[in-house]
């Protein structure tokens, strides 16, 4: 779980860093959004598997939420760099 915070602390800060400056190519992008969308995955596995929640709504929320931050990261990378 502590690695996913730490991998979704480094995407988030890197991600709007190379947003605002917008002098990297887009392949730059790609690369922060993959760490938040593994620090998405960790984080809600690892705070679902401690919780009481059942087996099926940790897979369900675990996959929505990864699914979601991995669109949101690409469309951030694409539509921002313009």
């Amino acid at each position: 779980m502590w690695t996913g915070e730490a991998f979704l602390l480094v995407g988030a800060v890197f991600e709007f860093w190379l947003i605002t400056s917008r002098s990297f190519p887009i392949e730059k992008f790609l690369l922060p959004g993959f760490y938040v969308t593994w620090g998405t995955f960790s984080s809600m596995l690892g705070a679902l598997k401690a919780s009481d929640v059942p087996r099926w709504m940790t897979i369900t929320l675990t996959t929505a939420a990864t699914i979601v931050m991995l669109i949101a990261s690409i469309l951030i990378a694409y539509y921002c760099h313009k």
